[in-house]
């Protein structure tokens, strides 16, 4: 009964040490598994500030260059309206002149083109 008993004890404890071994593989693998989501998270997280800091410089960007380019047709609005006075134009010749030198002559861009309808024809108002 003994010889049994300590097949027994040699089985149970061979078991538990199978047990532990596979548990241990297991919390490998969890923590394995966990540490590739964070480092895929802190990825992830770096690539989206990168884009998000990429877009700002470019939206300052284009800000910038719609006001130099805003400045820049206004003063060439401003030029041609003082010319077309000298020159006597009426109103209305005035304008076409205006939007000729400028409008015509693509200085204005899309996005401020009512402005410089606006800036030409203000005289009407």
């Amino acid at each position: 009964r003994n010889s049994h008993q300590l097949q027994e004890d040699k089985q149970t404890a061979e078991a538990k040490r199978l047990h532990h071994v596979q548990s241990s593989k297991l919390q490998d693998k969890l923590i394995q598994k966990r540490q590739r989501k964070e480092l895929e998270l802190r990825t992830n997280e770096q690539r989206e500030m990168q884009q998000l800091l990429e877009k700002q410089q470019r939206e300052k960007d284009e800000k910038e260059r719609l006001r130099v380019a805003k400045q820049t047709w206004t003063e060439k609005v401003k030029e041609v309206m003082k010319l077309a006075d000298e020159m006597g134009l009426s109103e209305m010749e005035a304008e076409d002149y205006c939007f000729k030198e400028t409008l015509g002559k693509k200085l204005v861009p899309e996005t401020q083109l009512n402005d410089a309808v606006q800036l030409v024809q203000h005289k009407r108002h």
